[in-house]
């Protein structure tokens, strides 16, 4: 049985990763050209590139480096993976994994797990959480250290 952190709240559930988990089974391919875009699918059907969020490419999908292809693809795989109703998450957030994940990709194909891109999207939504109360606390330090003149 599981130990409860608090009323209501088990230590399995606040151990959850920030993303939702959807179908972590997937598989997302992405097959590199050198002429033109990227193709990029999730078990077999192309990646929506979710322009309704914000159009990056016009090109289409790239990895590698840190344009607007690459962009692109940041903003669809987070957007996928957090699934429908957090876009705004989503739009928080694409522009640090492109730098975390997507940029570094070497330029040939790759294949990742649902999961293991809920890892990556987790590691990436903890360090902007981390980074943000390091901020707070400077910023309070500054508060402090004027009021202290």
């Amino acid at each position: 049985m599981p130990s409860t952190i608090d009323e209501g709240t088990t230590l399995i559930e606040a151990q959850m990763p920030l993303t939702s988990g959807r179908s972590p089974d997937v598989i997302y391919l992405g097959v590199y050209q050198m002429m033109g875009p990227c193709k990029v699918s999730k078990d077999d059907v192309p990646l929506d590139p979710r322009c309704d969020l914000h159009r990056h490419s016009l090109d289409g999908f790239q990895w590698g480096y840190g344009g607007s292809g690459p962009t692109q693809l940041a903003l669809a795989l987070v957007a996928d993976r957090l699934g429908p109703g957090r876009e705004d998450e989503a739009m928080a957030i694409y522009q640090d994994f492109k730098w975390f994940w997507v940029a570094r990709l070497p330029k040939r194909n790759w294949i990742v797990s649902g999961s293991e891109l809920d890892s990556l999207i987790d590691m990436v939504i903890a360090v902007r959480n981390k980074t943000r109360e390091a901020s707070a606390r400077r910023g309070q330090r500054d508060v402090r250290g004027e009021d202290d003149e």
